[in-house]
């Protein structure tokens, strides 16, 4: 049991070390830790007075300064978060063994460098939408994408449809 507290609690540190940087003041960085602390722990209900109760402070007026009026960035949070669960998702999953030919993922996920990086240090395929302006690395330095398709041969693609729906 301590064991897994001691594994969670690293878990959790690694992770919320990749985004204390958006929370610009101490005060905040503390909030935000421990509103998430009381999020992931055994609260009943999880509300302002409850998660401060839990976090060891009287009253929930921090919590809701934090919440409502300190300055932070939603969707960049999200963004973080959804990059550091994709690549510990895919490490595990190649960890456990699982064969597969390629990573695919759409343009949230393709957008995202770090899952680019993680996938070539690993020596995995992958199909990533990316936006159209997106710059990646090629042998003459960094390019947009749209550069990069305009210059291969009219041949070099061809259309293969995921089935019905809306993009297929």
């Amino acid at each position: 049991m301590a064991e897994d507290v001691s594994a969670w609690r690293a878990a959790f540190d690694e992770v919320f070390a990749g985004i204390a940087g958006m929370f610009g003041r101490a005060e905040s960085r503390r909030w935000a830790r421990s509103y998430l602390t009381g999020l992931l722990a055994p609260v009943e209900r999880k509300n302002s007075w409850q998660l401060s109760d839990a976090a060891g402070v009287v009253g929930p007026d921090g919590l809701q300064h934090f919440l409502n009026r300190s300055r932070w960035d939603a969707d960049e949070l999200r963004d973080r978060l959804r990059s550091y669960v994709t690549t510990a998702m895919i490490a595990r999953t190649v960890s456990a063994g699982v064969t597969a030919g390629w990573v695919a993922a759409d343009s949230a996920y393709g957008r995202d460098g770090k899952l680019r990086a993680f996938c070539e240090a690993r020596r995995l395929s992958y199909v990533l939408e990316v936006p159209v302006r997106q710059t990646v690395n090629d042998l003459d330095g960094r390019r947009r994408v749209d550069t990069l398709v305009g210059r291969a041969p009219a041949g070099a693609w061809h259309r293969v449809s995921a089935g019905l729906g809306e993009r297929g």
